[in-house]
């Protein structure tokens, strides 16, 4: 039915369904393997970093991407992985829902004390987080609405 109504223009039918701040903020690390669909694969083509998450509301839980040549692989247990992380951030699941709904920006959230660096630098943590496309809700719809 809601498909119909969007054909019609009567209804705005959204293309994809975001989770709700507070379901990520349960969950923060299954976001982050999500997060890694987001990546520019031209933007980081000349890229190999490892970035770590520590969400300190989850028992202090470590999980990273490692950013390298187009690609994000997800890092279930960074303390494992062959190669160390090059930067490391601590967060809590709220404020990476943030981050992942684009509702803020990791620049904003390190400006206000909610993220704090523990290796890396702030202006190579942010050109990182450039290379992953931002959610733009005004484009996500399967057919735009009708104009009168």
């Amino acid at each position: 039915m809601t498909e119909a109504l969007a054909l019609e223009g009567k209804v705005d039918s959204p293309l994809t369904v975001l989770p709700s701040p507070e379901i990520i903020a349960r969950s923060p690390a299954t976001f982050v393997d999500y997060f890694r669909i987001k990546i520019d694969p031209e933007k980081s083509k000349d890229t190999d970093k490892v970035i770590e998450f520590v969400f300190t509301d989850q028992e202090n839980q470590a999980v990273a991407l490692h950013v390298r040549r187009g690609v994000a692989e997800f890092i279930p247990e960074p303390f494992e992985y062959l190669k160390g992380a090059d930067y490391v951030v601590l967060l809590d699941g709220k404020t990476w829902a943030s981050i992942y709904l684009g509702t803020s920006d990791i620049k904003e959230e390190i400006d206000s004390k909610h993220v704090k660096i523990t290796k890396g630098e702030k202006e190579d943590i942010v050109s990182i987080f450039s290379i992953f496309d931002k959610f733009d809700t005004t484009k996500n719809y399967k057919v735009p609405p009708l104009k009168e």
